[in-house]
């Protein structure tokens, strides 16, 4: 027992400052795989198929951080979208708005429920709202982060002006080498498309011929598009080829025509002011730390 003491006696400074390690993610601890049957060395099919693979959890976060999901909403879904900000901020919220709400989250929650009929019809959605700030594009990201998750499924999200910027950079560079064709084609390749905010800037004529050439090739292939826009699908300002593809390969949802966005953000700036107003915090300092150096212990 006496040898046992001073052996952990010997021990005990190291025990006190250990700290376990911390993961990312506690299923793989970090590693990239799980195996499905660790308690089995010889596994259940002796050998011939491994039962190793990749972590879910992890490659639902990088697949988030492919997709360019804009970081505020990258931990969104549509079981978190907040529904009720609509009639928190609607004055003549009513019941004909409560329905067309309603209706409207009933489409997007099978849009990621029913995501394989959808994806066999090849229908996808087309967003639009004259309001801005009216939660489309918040919408659009909650439907990519719930698919990255419940299905592991690369997506593509993209404003259009960042699209048109990478085709660009593809078309000016000199070397035409491989990284930049891949760099456009995953535009074109994606299992699942989100353009946001169409037609917001004004598009010229070479923009609008890659527009129609990358809505006609998803649209021949039957792949997925989700678009967002501030005009109706009739008055968008590109070629009318690519508005009757679009028409036939989204359907069209009208949000609520409620700029939620700026009243939140009065919200913020009002709880921000009244706790200004409320509250001085060098009301019985002796000075300030602007006047002579520190502020006194008292502050």
């Amino acid at each position: 027992m006496e040898a046992y003491r001073r052996k952990w006696e010997d021990h005990r400074a190291g025990a006190v400052g250990y700290n376990p390690p911390v993961y990312k993610c506690s299923h793989c601890k970090d590693m990239g795989y799980i195996d499905l049957y660790p308690s089995d060395p010889l596994k259940p099919a002796n050998g011939k198929i491994s039962t190793v693979v990749y972590c879910p959890y992890c490659r639902t976060d990088m697949l988030k951080d492919m997709a360019g999901i804009i970081a505020e909403y990258r931990e969104l879904d549509i079981r978190k979208f907040p529904w009720d900000t609509y009639k928190v901020y609607d004055k003549a919220y009513d019941k004909d708005k409560k329905d067309d709400i309603l209706k409207i989250k009933q489409v997007i929650e099978s849009f990621v429920y029913d995501f394989h009929r959808w994806r066999d019809e090849g229908i996808g959605l087309y967003i639009y709202s004259n309001a801005k700030g009216s939660g489309k594009t918040m919408a659009a990201s909650a439907v990519c982060s719930s698919i990255c998750a419940k299905y592991n499924m690369p997506v593509r999200f993209a404003k259009v002006e960042d699209l048109l910027s990478d085709v660009r950079k593809s078309y000016d560079s000199r070397s035409k080498n491989e990284l930049s064709v891949v760099n456009v084609r995953k535009y074109w390749d994606a299992d699942l498309l989100v353009l946001d905010d169409l037609g917001v800037s004004k598009i010229t004529e070479w923009g609008q011929g890659v527009l129609h050439e990358l809505i006609n090739e998803r649209y021949k292939a039957n792949r997925q598009c989700i678009i967002t826009s501030n005009f109706k699908l009739a008055e968008l300002p590109i070629h009318p080829a690519t508005v009757d593809r679009i028409n036939d390969m989204c359907l069209v949802l009208h949000f609520p025509e409620v700029p939620v966005r700026s009243k939140k953000a009065l919200d913020r700036k009002g709880r921000l002011m009244q706790y200004v107003d409320s509250y001085d915090k060098f009301v019985d300092c002796g000075r300030t730390p602007f006047e002579g150096g520190m502020a006194s212990e008292t502050c």
